[in-house]
């Protein structure tokens, strides 16, 4: 998918501390979020997009949407493998 591959090279681009297995986190994070769905909107809160980001807006591009996703990540987790790890303890990052 043309969402996977943004994520991917934009990842390489920003975050060269990221490995590949940091990718294959943030594939599996987001895979159970949204389904990669740019689109998705969670009913049960204000998240929204590729991301779930809270207040994200739904129609805000998907390459934006994966940037901003990128930077919470970064911001709150440091890497993508420790907020998938949250995910699976928590349902949620």
């Amino acid at each position: 998918r043309v969402a996977k591959a943004y994520a991917k090279g934009l990842m390489q681009w920003n975050y060269p501390q990221w490995n590949r297995s940091e990718y294959t986190a943030l594939a599996k994070l987001w895979g159970k979020e949204s389904a990669w769905n740019h689109k998705a909107v969670n009913e049960k809160s204000t998240a929204a997009g590729i991301p779930q980001i809270l207040g994200l807006d739904p129609t805000t591009p998907a390459p934006l949407q994966i940037e901003r996703g990128l930077e919470y990540i970064q911001h709150r987790y440091e890497k993508p493998s420790v907020a998938w790890s949250h995910w699976r303890s928590n349902g949620w990052y």
